[in-house]
């Protein structure tokens, strides 16, 4: 049972590449969520602020 479900991960990340290689949306990589205890959804509108430190 190794492979349980493995095909449906690999469709799974085949979508995201075809998506990825055909989308002209603005893809943003938030990082951080979990030490700060927020879990975004899409759709969500969010500000971003620069850090003068960082």
């Amino acid at each position: 049972m190794i492979a349980f479900k493995e095909f449906d991960k690999l469709k799974e990340l085949e979508n995201q590449i075809e998506y990825l290689n055909n989308t002209t949306d603005t893809l943003i990589n938030i990082t951080g969520s979990y030490f700060y205890n927020f879990t975004p959804s899409e759709g969500l509108v969010v500000s971003l602020v620069i850090e003068e430190d960082n």
